[in-house]
């Protein structure tokens, strides 16, 4: 299986035929025999928190943890989805 990290969004959408996103890669450790390759997106920019007229944006690389322990305000019933999703070792 081959590891691909993109540099940018326009070479990882290139890289999309060669292989599938990871992201977390939890969902992949059981398929790990029939991959050609992973597309690491973590070099990409897309975490974090984004707070403009009052509109919270998570990004789509966003770690459940990082919801967690951000300073942000965010609904309780978000915090209790991400605590409820799996335990520290995988939300991070």
């Amino acid at each position: 299986m081959d590891y691909l990290r993109p540099k940018t969004i326009h070479e990882a959408v290139d890289l999309l035929s060669k292989g599938i996103p990871l992201a977390g890669g939890t969902q992949l450790i059981a398929r790990r025999h029939e991959l050609e390759a992973v597309i690491d997106l973590q070099a990409l920019g897309l975490d974090g928190l984004t707070v403009r007229k009052g509109l919270i944006t998570v990004g789509a690389m966003t770690r459940l943890q990082q919801l967690l322990s951000t300073e942000v305000s965010l609904p309780e019933a978000l915090r209790a989805a991400c605590r409820f999703e799996a335990a520290w070792n995988i939300r991070n």
